[in-house]
């Protein structure tokens, strides 16, 4: 019956591995491991020419994992295996993909457009600036009497460098008047392009009130903006109505976010560090439109 020793080998059970347990047999096979393991190695782990008998890569995993590990250990191994949901055994689970956030997988060049006389160190724009150091900061040739076609240039040439250097076209972040050039570079160059912009406290330059330093860039744009935008307003902005606001939102076909009472989003009203500002950024971030 081959019970008691190797047929191959002829060496008793009680050598080969210790114990009986070691011994791998069925209606046609009775050689101890070692010798089955040989066979297989010799014959391309795949053919038994004793029996003639083409092994299977489960009957092969029983033979390899019970001489590593022992027939306890790997009897474990298989009712460990069996035991998983809608798992077989000899057959190595795959972990489904974990789901990334769009807004961390993209990461498009930022550009900062200040307003009017730019914005402080202690802005939140500045302290953006400074917190991610590949974001860059518009400049101006004068920021205390601003031109709205020299302006518009600026940005335009700027949009274009940065979008040839990073390969990608940049999200703008405007705020006060950097909000209102954007929507007038879009409506001077009608080929602008950007991933996204957010458009903070955009001033209505065309109240009776208005700082007569901002009159060049009247009346206000009414292009439609060609890219994801969103507009944060404040209830009591003091350069905008929530009226006029909500108004220009429709009109660039831009999202709007009520800010609450919260001036004109500038360091005068308590803005300094804005958590919320970079909550809203991200989730423009996630509807961006890359391209070059």
């Amino acid at each position: 019956s081959g019970l008691g020793h190797c047929k191959q080998c002829v060496t008793p059970w009680s050598v080969v591995g210790g114990c009986r347990s070691r011994q791998y047999s069925n209606a046609r096979r009775s050689r101890c491991l070692h010798c089955t393991s040989n066979e297989l190695m010799a014959n391309g782990f795949g053919h038994d020419n004793q029996l003639s008998h083409c092994w299977s890569s489960a009957e092969i995993s029983v033979v390899f994992h019970t001489l590593r590990c022992g027939a306890a250990a790997h009897r474990r191994f298989v009712e460990a295996a069996a035991a998983q949901k809608n798992a077989k055994p000899f057959q190595r689970s795959v972990p489904a993909p974990i789901p990334v956030s769009s807004s961390l997988l993209m990461k498009p060049p930022v550009l900062i457009v200040p307003g009017w006389t730019n914005s402080g160190p202690a802005h939140w724009q500045s302290l953006w600036e400074n917190e991610h150091s590949t974001w860059e900061r518009l400049e101006q040739s004068d920021w205390d009497a601003p031109e709205a076609d020299a302006w518009i240039l600026a940005l335009d040439v700027a949009v274009d460098e940065l979008a040839a250097r990073a390969r990608e076209v940049p999200v703008l972040v405007g705020h006060s008047l950097g909000a209102l050039l954007i929507a007038n570079w879009v409506a001077a160059r009608p080929g602008a392009r950007a991933a996204a912009a957010l458009l903070v406290a955009p001033p209505d330059v065309e109240r009776s009130d208005a700082p007569p330093e901002l009159a060049c860039f009247a009346p206000m744009p009414r292009a439609r903006l060609p890219f994801p935008t969103l507009l944060a307003a404040s209830r009591n902005d003091p350069y905008a109505s929530w009226d006029r606001a909500t108004e220009f939102a429709a009109t660039w076909g831009s999202a709007l976010h009520d800010c609450g009472a919260a001036g004109h989003l500038n360091t005068a009203a308590g803005y300094g560090p804005w958590t919320e500002g970079e909550r809203l950024l991200a989730s423009l971030l996630q509807r961006a439109q890359p391209g070059t």
